[in-house]
């Protein structure tokens, strides 16, 4: 911000001393003050207030230079010449551009700028911890719960002008059917203000994100060690969270919530089956195949057998082994000296069936109506030995007749392997108001390109080419 108020004062300076005509201080304005401002200031993190009003000093001096009263209002400043404002950059809007049009020109991308805005797209998912699109979460709320960065500066903008940011390759997912935010669950149950962010940086410690981490295995009963304060020396999670140092009072509170979240006799409805693994860190499982319980503690992890004259105890058999994912999440109780009794268990995760076909992978993406009118020609996947073979071809063609209407353009496109394999044909048409020639050709382009990649998604290591 210092360094802004320095090239805009030094900027006024010389154009005072400079003796300009009035039409002269507005273009010079344009074409040389402004492009030293706006360098670098989609990196600017600072909040859209101090943006908005950063540069009011500097622009009241330009006023009377370039021909406008002083006592003109001064909202007026900084709106733009063609809405009948003075003309002075905005910083405040200025600053959300760049930022929105970085963020879409690296994120997903290889690039250090694409790396480095996913994984600060994943820490505020995980700091805030109440939505999979964190940008569209309520600032005014919410904003305090998280550390202020380039993200968050981003979401504080976003949210003030109503822009609907949506990402869609979030790698987090539910872990159990009927799972739920917990931080959303504090809400509901009345948590707000100065207690909601207490709360926030209790779980930040904990390690939790979803209510399913803090229940048992069966999924309807509170995780006793949930209500105990977290060893440094532990992880309860896979999932890495900010350090945060809590006092004891907060831990109070924490225990309060969880019990007004999760009542004594647990949730009204449970939650369901195990979707994948899940993110958190059991400190219990159990083979039912082989019939042994499993401890993991410290990095190490013991192992427990039946007792002989017992259906219900499990005495510890190994200790200090090397650590190893086994068996199915399950809770204990302890029993006298090393025995422990089973509280409750889970199943495995729901299993997942993995698409075999091009068209089933498209159909997951969703929009299928671009797909109506394909015809695959020959075996349903010869566009993979296609491909490997070099010998794709792919045409494509848009169109649009503005004398028919302004609102339609539609596309064909052809996939054919010259070696004779198959062939996939399809078109569709799209109405948009801004539809032209341009973006029907644009659409058969996508088209292709979606296949494509449907096609390296059921074979990853697929190697080869297309002529387009």
């Amino acid at each position: 911000m210092t360094r802004l108020k320095k090239k805009a004062q030094e900027w006024v300076g010389r154009a005072k001393e400079g003796k300009l005509r009035r039409r002269d201080v507005w273009f010079l304005l344009d074409c040389q003050l402004w492009l030293r401002l706006n360098y670098g200031l989609c990196c600017n993190t600072s909040p859209y207030g101090e943006l908005e009003n950063c540069l009011r000093k500097e622009y009241c001096d330009i006023l009377p230079i370039g021909g406008v009263i002083r006592s003109s209002p001064a909202p007026i400043r900084q709106v733009h010449k063609g809405f009948y404002g003075v003309g002075c950059p905005h910083l405040g809007v200025e600053c959300l551009i760049g930022q929105v049009s970085k963020l879409l020109m690296h994120y997903g991308c290889g690039s250090n700028v694409g790396i480095k805005s996913r994984i600060s797209y994943r820490k505020l998912l995980i700091e805030l911890g109440m939505s999979f699109q964190p940008l569209q979460m309520a600032f005014d709320e919410y904003g305090d719960l998280v550390t202020w960065c380039w993200m968050a500066s981003l979401w504080e903008k976003c949210a003030k002008f109503g822009i609907k940011v949506v990402v869609t390759d979030v790698e987090l997912e539910w872990p159990r059917e009927r799972d739920r935010w917990l931080m959303r669950e504090f809400v509901r149950v009345g948590y707000k203000g100065n207690e909601l962010r207490r709360l926030n940086k209790v779980r930040l410690h904990q390690q939790v994100l979803f209510l399913s981490d803090v229940v048992n295995a069966s999924g309807g009963e509170l995780d006793e060690r949930y209500l105990l304060k977290r060893p440094k020396t532990e992880r309860w999670s896979v999932l890495e969270f900010p350090k945060e140092k809590p006092p004891t009072a907060d831990f109070r509170l924490w225990a309060v919530a969880l019990r007004r979240v999760i009542p004594t006799g647990g949730l009204p409805v449970r939650l369901g089956r195990f979707l994948h693994e899940g993110y958190k860190r059991w400190e219990w499982r159990l083979n039912r195949q082989e019939q042994y319980l499993v401890h993991y503690s410290n990095g190490c992890m013991s192992l427990y057998e039946q007792a002989p004259n017992s259906h219900r105890r499990w005495n510890c058999v190994v200790e200090g082994c090397e650590e190893e994912i086994l068996g199915h999440p399950c809770n204990v109780r302890r029993q006298n000296g090393d025995s422990v009794t089973i509280a409750s268990s889970a199943g495995p995760p729901v299993p997942v069936e993995q698409p075999q076909t091009i068209r089933e992978i498209l159909g997951e993406w969703g929009g299928r109506w671009l797909w109506r009118s394909l015809k695959v020609l020959g075996e349903e996947n010869w566009l993979i030995d296609s491909i490997r073979a070099g010998s794709c071809l792919a045409v494509t063609d848009g169109s649009y007749i503005k004398e028919i209407t302004t609102e339609l353009c539609s596309c064909g496109f052809v996939l054919e392997c010259q070696e004779g394999r198959g062939r996939i044909v399809a078109s569709f048409p799209e109405k948009s108001k801004d539809a032209c020639a341009y973006r029907g050709e644009l659409l058969g382009l996508l088209a292709v390109h979606l296949i494509l990649l449907a096609a390296n998604k059921l074979v990853p290591e697929l190697e080869g080419g297309v002529e387009i």
